[in-house]
């Protein structure tokens, strides 16, 4: 019995062994090609959140905080260094969230540039944004819940054909908008930095009647423990 046992454990060991291997391949190659990407300038912006020490000033959301932040005013403002890991709404707002949690210290400020008024806010999760953003960054997808590893693991031969078909973007939504740090140099034009007077382009906007779903408020309380805990 114990050398069946034994034999089932080896078994097992190979079949993660290969697996895990596989999984690795797939993401890794061909090596560099989502470099370009709107998407992958995550990478360098959880770099900064990883690699920024001393007081900072934490910023998540999506690309509201990408277009409309300039982290330098604020730096020069503050005195705080400044983290934004906002980027992409289509990430899911619980990607960049739980980026966050990587680097939290004491004294530092987090701001959350959300609307979560919809029930689910931090649940949705972006598969196909994620795997071509992260690449293969297998640290950043430790700081996910682990109940979204099934959607990554059942999308990497999607994400291979994928990447065999890429095709290299352009500005705005391109990493050349981007400095090293993640931080846009692209010209913003006018209408981006004023709604008023541009409501024919953005639309009207609907505050709703400013309800907070019980999930997002479970969610959200307990993002609060854990950064007032750090």
């Amino acid at each position: 019995m114990k050398k069946f046992l034994c034999f089932l454990l080896k078994v097992f060991a190979c079949f993660v062994l290969v697996f895990s291997l596989l999984v690795g391949i797939l993401l890794t190659f061909p090596m560099n090609v989502y470099d370009t990407s709107y998407q992958s300038v995550i990478q360098k912006k959880f770099d900064v959140l990883k690699q920024t020490e001393g007081k900072k000033i934490i910023i998540v959301g999506g690309s509201n905080a990408s277009f409309g932040i300039d982290e330098e005013m604020i730096e020069a403002e503050t005195g705080y260094s400044v983290a934004n890991l906002g980027l992409h709404a289509g990430f899911g707002a619980i990607v960049p969230t739980e980026l966050s949690k990587a680097n939290i210290g004491q004294g530092d400020i987090v701001l959350l540039a959300y609307g979560w008024q919809s029930q689910g806010y931090f649940e949705t999760f972006g598969t196909d944004l994620v795997i071509s953003g992260f690449d293969n960054r297998l640290d950043m997808y430790y700081q996910l819940p682990a109940e979204h590893y099934p959607k990554l693991l059942g999308y990497i031969t999607e994400n291979f054909k994928k990447k065999l078909q890429y095709t290299p973007p352009s500005a705005p939504y391109s990493s050349e908008s981007f400095d090293e740090k993640g931080r846009m140099i692209y010209e913003r034009p006018n209408t981006w930095l004023s709604y008023e007077g541009n409501e024919a382009i953005y639309g009207c906007v609907d505050v709703g009647n400013g309800t907070i779903s019980d999930d997002v408020v479970a969610y959200l309380t307990a993002y609060k423990h854990f950064v007032e805990e750090r």
